[in-house]
C-alpha cells in the first residue's frame, strides 16, 4: 500500500475491499450517488458524486477506480468523458463492468427530463444502498474499448478468470430469459443467475 500513498486516487464507492485498503491514504477520495443530496456535498461522512457531472477540477487524479458502477449510469459516455477530464495526463482508470462477450453494447434504459425511459424490460442488480436494486442502463459489449478510446484513452482488458463461453454469459433479451431473471430477483438469487467472466479494464489517459 505504500506505493500508492503519494497518488491522488478517486473511487466511485465508499465501501468494499479497495475502499477499506485505501481509506487511510492521504489523497484518497471516495463517493456514492446519494438520492436528494447535492453533488460535491457530504452526508453522514459520505461524499455525493454523479459520474456524469463530477465536481472535481480537471487533471486531479492519478487513478480512478469504478467497480461494477458504469452499467448503472444513465449516460456512460458522459461518465467516461468526465473520468478522462479529471485524470492527470497518463493517469489510469481501472474498472469493471459485466462484459457481454461476443455482443455489441445495448442501451436498456435512458433518462429524459428526469424520467426513466425503458427501451428494454427493466433489470436490476443488487445494491447495498437501495432495496429495489440498481437499474441497469447499459449492457456493455466488446465494442466498449472503441467507445472509451475515442475519448483519448488507451484501454486493454485483463481477463482474470474465464468461466463461461460467450453463449453462456447472461444476456436478457427475450421473455423466457426475463422470466428466469424475475424469479431470481424475487427469490434473492441474482448472484446465481448472472454469469460473467472476471474481466478488469485498464484505461490510460
Amino acid at each position: 500500500i505504500d506505493s500508492f500513498k503519494d497518488l491522488h486516487i478517486y473511487e466511485a464507492s465508499a465501501m468494499g475491499r479497495i475502499h477499506d485498503l485505501f481509506v487511510k491514504i492521504p489523497h484518497y477520495v471516495c463517493s456514492e450517488l446519494l438520492d436528494g443530496v447535492p453533488k460535491g456535498s457530504i452526508k453522514n461522512g459520505v461524499r455525493c458524486e454523479d459520474l456524469t457531472e463530477l465536481t472535481f477540477p480537471n487533471n486531479t487524479f492519478d487513478l480512478v477506480i469504478t467497480q461494477d458502477v458504469l452499467e448503472h449510469v444513465n449516460d456512460p459516455g458522459k461518465a467516461f468523458y468526465e473520468i478522462h477530464r479529471i485524470l492527470k495526463p497518463e493517469g489510469y482508470h481501472i474498472f469493471t463492468v459485466p462484459l457481454h462477450e461476443g455482443r455489441k453494447t445495448v442501451t436498456r434504459a435512458q433518462l429524459e427530463k428526469g424520467k426513466v425511459i425503458y427501451l428494454k424490460a427493466p433489470v436490476f442488480h443488487g445494491d447495498p444502498l437501495r432495496a429495489k436494486g440498481a437499474l441497469v442502463y447499459t449492457d456493455f459489449g466488446e465494442d466498449i474499448l472503441a467507445k472509451i478510446d475515442s475519448l483519448g484513452m488507451v484501454t486493454r482488458i485483463l481477463r482474470c478468470s474465464e468461466w463461461y463461453s460467450p453463449e453462456e454469459i447472461t444476456f436478457i433479451d427475450d421473455e423466457e430469459i426475463y422470466n428466469h431473471y424475475s424469479d431470481a430477483y424475487k427469490n434473492n438469487t441474482l448472484l446465481l443467475f448472472f454469469k460473467y467472466n472476471s474481466v478488469v479494464f485498464i484505461s490510460q489517459k
